[in-house]
């Protein structure tokens, strides 16, 4: 059931997007950039307590996947020739 609950906030942030664009003509503008953020901090509380749900560590899941995405981003920076490939080359 956890798991639903993201799908549900995930929802309610593309809602609240929709407002903000105003992409719905019959409404128009119906929120604020800041109901966008407080939506998806929603999605990420909700996605901690169904890790925790499942058994895991929230803490220790989400370190993990922040260093792979990282370590993503160095790789991808470094192809672009981004601040650390700049780093990289001075250091050399």
């Amino acid at each position: 059931m956890r798991i639903l609950k993201v799908t549900e906030e995930a929802g309610e942030v593309a809602r609240a997007w929709i407002g903000v664009q105003g992409q719905n003509p019959r409404k128009g503008v119906t929120h604020e950039a800041r109901e966008v953020a407080d939506e998806l901090a929603d999605v990420v509380l909700s996605a901690l307590v169904a890790i925790q749900s499942l058994g895991f560590d929230p803490a220790e899941v989400l370190s993990g996947k922040a260093a792979k995405v990282l370590d993503r981003m160095g790789a991808h920076e470094a192809r672009e020739g981004g601040p650390e490939s700049a780093a990289r080359r001075d250091h050399a």
